[in-house]
């Protein structure tokens, strides 16, 4: 009788550590672990989730997974998912399927088969391997480092149909990168739509971001100017651009001392929206600056009630001085790397077809170091 007690004693036991095991939230994977079935990932401040889920819609007889990011604790009756990792590549069984991280710093997602449907084909191949981690950070990216400046990937380099605060779309015609926004096939299916949202540039100060079917018809665009802040005064939303004549463009969406939850999502319909938080989603009325003819920027206003359409005078005058800021900005750099000696010898690459050997972007946006120039914009007058 004992006996058996004792044996029963030691199955509760390993019962309730297996429990213990799968509902324990952390915010990392290390190699050699595994995520898999209801186990989650959670960004240290609560907001973020990572984790296997079935689309909301899709009926209880879906068998399509896929491993993606949402917001956690939301009060909405659908999860809100801003990442998929195998959007075109869906598991049967997230209990049978797993994701892995190597000592190398590469993440795979199998399946019961040990068959990998997604990587980031990603590794260290330099330097020490024992303080690779995959984290889930606080604003939604997932990233794999080794320290706070070394990282071999992170999410925010592949968006599905979201941008988040922080986030970017970007156009580099020298590297032959283009990170883009893709719809949703349906609300109920994250695989890859029929939409596509991109940035491009039109020329020296120049950018666009243009609404794409996949055919590649142009269904709708919106201009940018790199000497222009967007800004929605409500929910505080920026958007700040770099644009390096038609070989490099970068646009970074964020917002400033705001707590409030934000996103630009690409619809199913191929509708760009703004979306904040407010007890529910809502849409930020927030009107894109249009083109006209000449490549100008007309502004249609912001909320409507912030601030209205600006006059000739008012466009000239902040032209006037967004022209002498940057030109003081560029003074003051070309003295201080005239100091450092830096500028040895002048060149003109006004005509360049590439970019000059010190020139370099270094792309995520919380580790971009050259902005400091070009993140200067017009002041709002209106």
């Amino acid at each position: 009788m004992r006996s058996w007690m004792f044996n029963f004693d030691l199955v509760l036991l390993f019962l309730m550590s297996f429990q213990f095991h799968v509902s324990i939230e952390s915010d990392s994977i290390f190699p050699g672990q595994r995520l898999s079935g209801n186990q989650t990932l959670v960004s240290y401040g609560q907001i973020f989730e990572m984790g296997f889920f079935s689309p909301s819609g899709s009926g209880n007889n879906s068998r399509n997974y896929y491993l993606g990011i949402w917001y956690k604790g939301l009060p909405t009756p659908q999860r809100t998912v801003v990442w998929v990792a195998n959007r075109d590549h869906p598991v049967s069984d997230p209990y049978s399927s797993w994701l892995e991280l190597d000592k190398h710093g590469n993440l795979s997602l199998y399946t019961s088969t040990g068959h990998a449907v997604w990587s980031t084909n990603s590794s260290f191949s330099l330097g020490p391997l024992d303080s690779i981690a995959a984290n889930l950070r606080e604003d939604g990216n997932f990233i794999i480092s080794r320290s706070v400046d070394d990282y071999s990937w992170q999410s925010f380099d592949y968006p599905t149909d979201t941008l988040l605060p922080n986030a970017y779309l970007e156009y580099d015609n020298d590297r032959g990168i283009k990170r883009v926004l893709k719809s949703w096939l349906a609300t109920s299916n994250p695989s890859t739509g029929n939409f596509s949202a991109e940035v491009t540039t039109v020329s020296v100060d120049l950018a666009e971001v243009q609404l794409l079917q996949n055919d590649g018809f142009t269904e709708s665009k919106f201009c940018i100017n790199r000497f222009h802040e967007t800004i929605d005064y409500v929910y505080d939303f920026e958007f700040h651009f770099i644009i390096y004549a038609d070989i490099y463009s970068y646009v970074l969406f964020s917002y400033g001392n705001s707590y409030n939850l934000a996103r630009y999502v690409l619809d199913v319909s191929g509708k760009l929206k703004l979306l904040g938080w407010s007890n529910e989603w809502v849409t930020v009325n927030m009107d894109h600056k249009k083109c006209d003819f000449l490549g100008h920027n007309e502004d249609t206003g912001v909320n409507g009630k912030h601030s209205g359409r600006k006059n000739a005078t008012w466009v000239v005058v902040e032209v006037v001085i967004g022209l002498t800021t940057v030109i003081v900005a560029i003074a003051i750099l070309l003295i201080r790397l005239w100091k450092r000696g830096d500028l040895k010898e002048s060149k003109d690459y006004s005509t360049s077809s590439t970019l000059p050997s010190s020139f370099s972007f270094q792309a995520p946006a919380f580790h971009v170091k050259s902005l400091s120039l070009f993140r200067m914009f017009l002041p709002s007058l209106s």
